[in-house]
């Protein structure tokens, strides 16, 4: 219904204006009509008391809902559950943790990032995940600290014993030296390549053999270094060996590129 006024003539008192029964019929109809809207707006399931909206129906929700592609809008902050407030671009709580959590199987994705169970992930193909503090921060694991500054090549991360990491020097940290092992099944007086190096690249090489013929009971380990000229001749010589038999010694000779230990 259109909203009804009243007329009230153009001065006091001119007799122009509307008789005390149509003003009177003009006031219940508006009166009708917000009452009768009003009371069914809250009858039917939201409540209105002083600054709160509550619902009257058990267990239903309350929608906010804007039309078209309006948004819902509040101002300064939103408070939740006594708990969580939203203010600006901040979610923070009281004293609780702050829990996101996807529904069934899906992941919580952030930025690209995403986070499933106990998983950190990237959801762009073959990019890099990297944690990196601000400032002079510092990034923790189980509570371990990690650092910050890469000091150098060759070296190795070590605890000082209140989990914070380091890097330090080591000795069996090489350069230009590779630590290889390798191993190989003999029948017979048959031969076998356990290893090979670059001579282009390496001068020499060390080995620690352990040899074992369980068959005869014969056990072994010899060290030997090999080493060669760079025009194709190989040296070695064996200088420890334990065993539990008596054989030759290898002592020092020359051997052919190729050439196998014997």
């Amino acid at each position: 219904m259109t909203q009804e006024t009243l007329n009230v003539g153009i001065t006091a008192n001119d007799g122009t204006g509307d008789t005390f029964r149509v003003a009177g019929q003009k006031i219940n109809n508006n009166f009708e009509e917000l009452y009768t809207d009003f009371t069914s707006l809250l009858s039917d399931g939201i409540g209105f008391n002083r600054n709160n909206i509550f619902g009257k129906r058990s267990n239903e929700n309350i929608n906010l809902v804007p039309a078209g592609t309006g948004q819902i809008s509040v101002q300064n902050s939103l408070l939740i559950d006594n708990t969580i407030e939203l203010k600006d671009n901040k979610i923070s709580t009281s004293s609780d943790d702050i829990e996101l959590t996807a529904n069934g199987s899906g992941s919580l994705r952030i930025n690209s990032v995403d986070v499933k169970q106990n998983q950190i992930s990237t959801s762009i193909s073959n990019s890099d995940l990297e944690l990196s503090s601000n400032g002079t921060g510092k990034v923790f694991i189980n509570r371990f600290e990690l650092p910050s500054v890469d000091n150098g090549l060759i070296q190795a991360v070590k605890t000082d014993g209140s989990r914070v990491l380091g890097f330090v020097d080591i000795d069996y940290l090489f350069d230009h030296t590779v630590l290889e092992d390798g191993t190989a099944t003999l029948s017979s007086s048959s031969a076998a390549n356990v290893d090979t190096f670059d001579s282009t690249v390496y001068r020499s090489t060390r080995y620690v053999l352990s040899i074992a013929d369980a068959t005869n009971s014969r056990y072994e380990i010899t060290e030997v270094v090999v080493t060669h000229d760079g025009s194709g001749s190989a040296y070695m010589n064996q200088y420890v060996n334990i065993t539990n038999h008596t054989q030759r010694g290898l002592g020092q000779r020359k051997a052919k590129s190729g050439a196998c230990i014997e």
